[in-house]
């Protein structure tokens, strides 16, 4: 049974801009376009979607890893360290 009063909460300076920049600095040049639904088939490019994702996993970056160590320590959840127990960050790139 869902929970009919789930606890939320705001993570506040839960990254540093040093830890920022990293994440930037290793998603640049990695992006790739999104797929976008065009006329019932998938389109990997269409000029209708500018944004770019990539995904970071944990296991492959450090900084990723401390980000969901702490995510661990402040909800008491296991999101790092057990297979399948959280999906990759994503880092987007959307044109303003």
């Amino acid at each position: 049974m869902l929970n009919s009063l789930p606890h939320v909460g705001t993570f506040r300076s839960f990254a540093s801009r040093a830890e920022c920049g990293r994440i930037r600095a290793r998603a640049r040049g990695r992006t790739k376009a999104t797929p976008l639904m065009v006329q019932n088939s998938n389109s990997a490019y269409t000029s209708l979607r500018t944004s770019k994702v990539m995904y970071l996993g944990e296991s492959a970056d450090e900084t990723a890893r401390k980000l969901s160590d702490r995510i661990d320590a402040a909800t008491r959840l296991k999101v790092h360290g057990e297979k399948y127990a959280s999906e990759n960050y994503q880092v987007s790139d959307i044109p303003v």
